[in-house]
Order: C-alpha cells, then structure tokens, then sequence
C-alpha cells in the first residue's frame, strides 16, 4: 500500500493534467472519473489566487500546489489516513527541487519528464518510508476497515464499462477471450546492446514470435540507434504490443527493455525493470560476455522473476477484462488474415494517448 498513490502536473496554459504518475493506480474508469473531477473542481476553485488546492476523491485525498513560477499546479493523491500535513510538506519537497533545476522555468512539460520524472518518484519514495516509520499512520492503517462507498463505486463503473463492451464481446469465441481476460501483465523483457546493435535476452509472455512481433521489434531498434543521448535515463515508448518502460546504461551501452500492457500501474513496471537490471548485474561483465552464455546462465531466472512479479500484480489489483479498443483491435485483425496482404502490423503510436504513457518521457515518431 503506497501513502502517496500519484502524482501530476495541471499546466494552466494548456487547460490539462501532464506529467502523470499512477503509482499504484491502473488506467481504470475510477481513475478516468477521478481525473475529470479534478480538472472540473481545479476550474471550480480559485487555485491561482489562493494558490493551494484541495478535495476528496474516491481514491483518496487530492491537494495541489501552485506554482507561480510556471503558472503550473503540482497535484499529489494520497491514501485518505495520510494527514494534510505530511502531504503539505512533500508537495513543498517537490516544489523546493524543481525550482534548484536549471532552466526550470523554461523547461517544458516534455523536458521536465526527461530530465526529472524519476528523481521527483525518488523524493516521493523517500518521504514515504518516512512516512511509514509514523506510528500514528500505520496504527491508523492496520485498524482501517474497507472502504464501501469506493468498492461500490468501482463495482458500479466496472458494471458501466463491462455493459458497453458487451456488443464487442459477442464476436469472441469462449476460449479468445479467455485469452484476452489473462493477457499478462507483464509481457515480455530484453536487452539491447547498441554497440552490437543486436538484442538478447528474450523473455516473451503470451504472444509469439511472428512477423508482426519482428517487425514490431525493427521499429523498436530503430528509435534505439536514433537516441543521441548520452546519459544514463528512463524512457517509454508506446505501442499496440504495449508499453515500453526502457533504461539506458550509458556506462555500458546497453538498454533494458520491459514491455508491460497497456493501462497497468506504473510503479510495479519500473520496479520489475529495477529488479531484473539488479539481478544482471550481478553477473560480473556480463555486456562482455557471448549472447548465448548470458542467456544460458541467466534466462530462466528472469522468466522466474517475471513469473513471480506478475502473481504479486495479480493478487494486488486482480484479474481485470482487457479494454475493449484492443479487443476490436483483434476483431480486425482477425478479419484481415484473410487477405495477407492487407494484414495491418501493430506500430509505434506517433502521437501517444497523454492516459497511456504520460509519466515517462514519450517518444513521437515522425
């Protein structure tokens, strides 16, 4: 359970929430609805002159503050038994680092997630093991009882959602959307090496290896090779496979590369990203050693981290129907097979969904 569940930017010029962080939120209708009610009550409030922000929602307290500098609002959600306080004093820690960035005032939304998404994810991590230590909080937690008027909300959207899918439903066979219903989580990892320029490491989870996957993985390494930066940083990329989470290591070359479904929490992605680059690099030089050796030493411990990461995902959030625009996705697939020669191949979104990778840095293919 986090404390502090997430974290967005409100840009004032714009009229939209940016620089999203789900922590342990899915992209859910509840977290659609919830963003809405803050933009609604963000217009209703007069944040730029009382310059603080405040509500309740269904997943937890809300409070913002304003940033005068850049005319932007800093949003934190937090579990409804963190008091104000400790909420007040990390949005200051926030506000108090971004302002010690350089250039902060004419950085853009886009530059803030390249340069600082993870070192404000690292703040926020720190005062929340801070938090933690609190015994008030944790006595407040351990005693709580579940919150109905959120479960009944939720079941009430879910059974909203499930009944405009229906229709898109019907077109599946028992067992294509018993597929669909436990795509993993978790879908597949591997390495890049740029200066090989080959990848290794191949860990796939309930798709195979087919032309369209292939081609998919070309486009992939082609916005590998085009990055010229040359510091270690974490980036996304956005697809019809999923979403790329991906760290570069700048000592060594080499990029590590999770692909995740669309719409799952953001903080259990990177932290399995962080696990698995750990685990590696336990192995002394490994960037040095053949691509089968390392796979044969290693491979089938990673296959068992995933394994294991994705049965904690699954107990946490539970097993959750796929959203109905990849479903339909799949309807039309299924009807092009036909014609090979009209087969559509998945590829990378050129201008992402701001709901579907707006917490890591976006990559728009031109």
């Amino acid at each position: 359970m986090h404390c502090f569940r997430a974290f967005a930017i409100f840009n004032f010029e714009l009229n939209q929430i940016c620089l999203i962080l789900r922590r342990d939120i899915e992209q859910t209708p509840l977290w659609q609805q919830t963003i809405k009610e803050i933009q609604h009550q963000i217009g209703e409030q007069n944040v730029m002159e009382e310059k603080v922000f405040s509500i309740q929602s269904l997943l937890g307290k809300v409070r913002g503050k304003y940033d005068y500098f850049t005319n932007r609002l800093l949003i934190l959600v937090s579990h409804e038994f963190v008091d104000d306080i400790f909420q007040a004093e990390l949005l200051l820690m926030i506000y108090a680092y971004l302002c010690e960035v350089p250039n902060y005032k004419n950085l853009k939304i886009k530059e803030l997630e390249a340069m600082e998404k993870f070192k404000i994810e690292n703040l926020i991590k720190t005062k929340e093991e801070q938090l933690k230590l609190n015994n008030s909080f944790i006595s407040k937690l351990s005693s709580s009882k579940p919150n109905i008027q959120e479960q009944l909300n939720q079941k009430m959207l879910t059974s909203t959602t499930l009944s405009s899918e229906n229709n898109d439903l019907q077109s599946f066979s028992s067992k294509q959307l018993l597929d669909e219903q436990y795509m993993k989580v978790f879908r597949g990892f591997m390495l890049y090496d740029k200066n090989k320029q080959y990848f290794l490491m191949f860990v796939r989870k309930g798709f195979s290896n087919d032309k369209t996957w292939i081609e998919e993985r070309v486009r992939i390494e082609n916005i590998l090779l085009e990055t010229t930066q040359k510091t270690s940083h974490v980036f996304c990329i956005q697809s019809n496979f999923g979403q790329f989470i991906i760290e570069y290591d700048a000592a060594i070359k080499f990029y590590f590369v999770l692909l995740s479904r669309h719409k799952a929490a953001e903080n259990p992605q990177y932290q399995l990203l962080q696990r698995i680059k750990s685990f590696i690099q336990l192995e002394p030089k490994f960037h040095k050693q053949k691509k089968c050796d390392l796979e044969s030493k290693l491979l089938y411990a990673i296959n068992d981290i995933v394994d294991a990461e994705e049965r904690i995902y699954a107990s946490r959030f539970g097993t959750q129907i796929v959203e109905s625009r990849i479903m339909r996705t799949k309807c039309k697939s299924d009807k092009t097979s036909i014609q090979p020669s009209q087969k559509q191949i998945p590829s990378i979104s050129a201008i992402p969904n701001i709901q579907d990778c707006n917490s890591l840095n976006q990559i728009q293919i031109k």
